[in-house]
């Protein structure tokens, strides 16, 4: 009885501290304008219980939601969920040479404020033009797993 008591127990543990895999692909694609420049079309979230699946789930989403990207960039909270299981996303629309760009930037972290700042951060690794105070942001998303 005491074995059965002991496996539920730490079954049940493993069970409430699984982290999900959260997986965030971006479908990148060209801008209609004069000078051509890469433009966020738009984003799918997956998660899963392994990164590998995860990751595959949310680019053949994006694939098939997108059908003229011309790449997929992912955003991911970590192979062991080490990042944190709240994520923020932020989308901003800035010029380049005279044509719309859309950026977006995803942050995971284990608060809401924290996955925010998370995200500022790859706004700017995505968009070297943005500047906060300049061009601002919108929050398009925020959740907890």
């Amino acid at each position: 009885m005491k074995k059965i008591i002991i496996f539920l127990v730490l079954m049940s543990t493993g069970i409430i501290n699984a982290q999900k895999h959260i997986v965030v692909a971006f479908a990148v694609g060209k801008t209609s304008c004069q000078y051509s420049t890469d433009t966020d079309l738009g984003y799918q979230i997956y998660t899963g219980n392994s990164s590998s699946s995860a990751n595959k789930s949310a680019r053949d989403r994006v694939k098939r939601d997108y059908p003229n990207l011309i790449r997929v960039s992912v955003e991911q909270n970590g192979w062991k969920a080490e990042k944190g299981n709240h994520l923020v996303i932020i989308e901003v629309k800035t010029k380049y040479q005279g044509c719309d760009k859309y950026t977006y930037g995803a942050g995971f972290g284990f608060n809401k404020t924290e996955a925010l700042r998370n995200a500022k951060k790859s706004l700017g690794m995505r968009n070297w033009n943005w500047v906060e105070s300049k061009h601002g942001y919108k929050q398009v998303h925020y959740r907890s797993y």
